[in-house]
């Protein structure tokens, strides 16, 4: 029988814990209208660039006001401005929607200069001065907005085409057949996929901009359907399913002196991902990591901006599951064109250093753990600050770096997670910590990590309310690889008795629910709180195939995604079954997305164990799913129809035996509706009987009343099914 180690989970640590009187149960209300109020409270803050300032926003007697803080000299204070003089000022200039008893959001260009965007001006301020000044303007219409260095230049994308807006007021239309849906300039390429969250940046210079050119039209149009016309109308649409065609992308490159366009060299048949656009410091070349369609081969590749050509190809990478470079390259000050590159070749994502011709000069980082990112270079030339897990995985630390090799330096070193924003030359690091019990605290480190200031301890509302007690628990999944969990344990919580048990499921690729970091905010996480209030354990398992163990951990799902994560949930919830506290006849699932697509699957896999489950907006049919994402894991259909089927949820509803409650939205342009229809269908087919919710206009995740209406069906669903001391019977 699997049992749950012992250094990691004692049943004797679970004793009872007495309620603080003033303290009041958490209340359903509560959690639908005001779950925004729980998150930690901090201080506004951020480095001014180029300085060792910190920046914080306070409150006065006359309203908010801003102070800069020099934490190396015993934290001197000097009065920055106040939203009166910013308001003043911004008034002065003509900025109608400026008052003087708030601050608008504003951003440090240097020591002595703020910018803030107020409709579609942007003004710059020098702090102090009567009056800011009109810097550039924006399009209203515009879908996407990028700013060059001191916003000289700015790039705006309407209707999928792109403007340059310059400060002398000169407006240039870049490209001009953009077709929303169709064909789009300056959109964010490849759904997304491998990190990429925007469509065009300028180079550190502000002189030029690449940009993406996606044709979306070999993609075969999705039928979006608009319910709330009457008739109800059809939307046009695109979506790329896995095996099938998906968007041909190119990156332009547009050239301010000129006012030219120039497309980087590509072969017109090549099929690849185009990902990691990244401008050298001179802004005379880009890097891009090209990705073939198989993603198990990559090339990071240098092109000339001047002309679009093919330079160099500095570094290949090539992995027989898949590669996916998702951030970097990280350029090191200097202009040396030395820069760090993130690969998981030794088994763990570590950082290598490479020259500018692409020679391999040294691995920077080592150990049997996952590095995140780099947060900045020391002026020195000699040493980076990374962030990383460290031997344990539940935790992010922050570490000093030679950029020749050597020991890491862990400036971070008691549990928890750490976050770090690095100053400019990295001598100073403003660290956000916290753990699964305490909300933390923010404060400033020096680069060997000694504390020099506190700036402050977060504070919530939960000091109002009775918390929920949360333990630690590691398992052996499905092979016996060591698992870790956490459980939300009832307030007065007694290990004589019995309760039901929720597994809380996502357990997909990106994905780390475990981790020793305070999380008790926002609807989702208080939902889970306010159900062990009502007498329910709640438990979360990181599975195989989720990340920051290293590289084996995760690729455990290649070509059989959907096996190895259901082998290991079944496994930690067979044990947590078999603990006498837990009732095993009341045991339901409930997930989102993956965490949808897991609950289905477990149902049909173990559906002895689970009496009920609520699946939402689920993945039932991979070969419905996207082409990035699901060919990263799955290769194609055609490659791999073995797979496919065995990943499917469609294939066991015979075997479903809980009450199961679906969940989507009509209008999610993730996890199409057409896989919940197809679930549906095989249901009838098979006489599995299932009950289904639809939210009519609602995307991949609900919003307003359409999200307060889905978590008091959970609600709802749960104590009917799983709270009630006779669970419902399995059929």
């Amino acid at each position: 029988m699997l049992r749950l180690l012992p250094l990691a989970f004692s049943i004797a640590a679970l004793a009872a814990q007495p309620l603080t009187p003033q303290l009041r149960p958490l209340d359903l209300e509560t959690v639908l209208t005001e779950a925004d109020s729980f998150a930690p409270v901090l201080p506004k803050v951020q480095w001014v660039p180029g300085t060792s300032l910190l920046s914080e926003v306070s409150e006065g007697r006359t309203g908010p006001y801003v102070v800069l803080r020099d934490p190396t000299h015993g934290d001197v204070r000097e009065h920055g401005f106040s939203a009166g003089e910013l308001g003043r000022a911004l008034l002065a200039a003509g900025c109608t929607n400026a008052i003087e008893t708030a601050l608008p959001e504003f951003t440090w260009l240097d020591r002595t200069r703020v910018r803030v965007v107020e409709g579609e001006v942007v003004y710059h301020w020098v702090v102090g001065s009567e009056r800011a000044t009109v810097r550039n303007r924006l399009v209203g219409a515009a879908t996407a907005t990028e700013f060059a260095a001191d916003d000289a230049l700015v790039a705006c994308q309407v209707d999928a085409d792109l403007w340059i807006l310059k400060a002398d007021g000169t407006r240039r239309r870049i490209t001009w057949d953009g077709q929303p849906g169709d064909l789009e300039y300056g959109s964010v390429a490849h759904r997304q996929e491998f990190g990429i969250m925007r469509g065009m940046r300028f180079d550190p210079s502000g002189r030029r901009l690449a940009f993406y050119r996606e044709d979306l039209r070999p993609i075969a149009t999705y039928p979006y359907i608009d319910y709330a016309q009457t008739p109800p109308s059809t939307k046009h649409g695109r979506y790329p399913m896995a095996g099938r065609a998906h968007a041909r992308v190119q990156v332009g490159i547009y050239d301010s002196r000129d006012d030219s366009v120039r497309w980087l060299a590509s072969e017109p048949d090549a099929d690849l991902y185009w990902t990691n656009l990244q401008f050298t410091p001179s802004g005379e070349q880009l890097l891009v990591a090209l990705v073939n369609r198989g993603q198990d081969h990559l090339e990071l590749t240098r092109f000339d901006c001047a002309t679009g050509a093919r330079e160099a190809v500095l570094l290949r990478e090539h992995d027989a599951q898949w590669v996916e470079p998702e951030c970097g390259p990280w350029f090191e000050p200097g202009g040396s064109g030395r820069f760090l590159w993130k690969s998981p070749r030794d088994g763990f994502h570590h950082m290598y250093r490479y020259a500018a011709d692409g020679q391999l000069l040294s691995q920077v980082t080592r150990g049997s753990f996952d590095v995140v990112d780099v947060l900045g270079f020391a002026a020195d030339g000699k040493t980076a600050l990374v962030e990383a897990h460290g031997p344990d995985p539940r935790h992010t630390h922050v570490y000093r770096a030679s950029l020749d090799g050597g020991p890491l330096q862990p400036l971070t070193a008691t549990p928890g997670s750490h976050l770090g924003t690095a100053n400019h030359d990295a001598s100073l690091l403003l660290v956000r910590s916290s753990t699964l019990r305490s909300p933390g605290n923010l404060r400033v480190l020096d680069a060997s990590g000694k504390q020099l200031l506190v700036l402050a301890e977060a504070t919530t509302r939960w000091g109002e309310f009775t918390v929920p007690q949360q333990r630690w628990f590691d398992v052996r999944g499905g092979d016996g690889t060591v698992l870790h969990g956490k459980l939300l344990l009832p307030a007065g919580f007694d290990e004589q008795r019995q309760y039901p048990l929720l597994l809380y499921v996502y357990g997909g690729p990106h994905s780390q629910l475990v981790t020793d970091s305070w999380w008790l905010f926002g609807t989702r996480e208080l939902w889970l709180a306010w159900l062990a209030e009502q007498g329910c354990i709640v438990a979360t398992i990181d599975n195989r195939g989720t990340k920051h163990r290293g590289i084996e951990f995760e690729q455990v799902v290649h070509r059989r995604l959907g096996q190895p994560e259901v082998d290991d949930q079944v496994a930690a919830v067979r044990h947590l079954a078999s603990l006498s506290f837990v009732d095993a006849q009341r045991i339901g699932v409930h997930g989102w997305s993956f965490g949808g697509y897991l609950t289905l699957r477990l149902m049909q896999a173990a559906p002895e164990l689970f009496a009920c489950g609520v699946a939402g907006a689920p993945v039932t049919d991979w070969r419905q799913y996207e082409t990035g994402y699901t060919e990263r894991y799955l290769d194609t259909p055609d490659e791999n129809p073995d797979g496919y089927s065995a990943a499917s949820a469609l294939a066991g509803l015979e075997r479903l035996r809980g009450r199961l409650l679906l969940v989507h939205g009509s209008d999610d342009r993730t996890v199409m509706l057409s896989h919940a229809v197809s679930f549906l269908d095989e249901a009838v087919r098979k006489g599995a009987l299932v009950e289904h919710m639809l939210y009519p206009m609602q995307t991949h995740g609900f919003s307003g009343a359409s999200r307060q209406h889905l978590y008091r069906l959970l609600a709802r669903f749960f104590a009917e099914h799983l709270l009630r001391p006779t669970a419902a019977p399995r059929r």
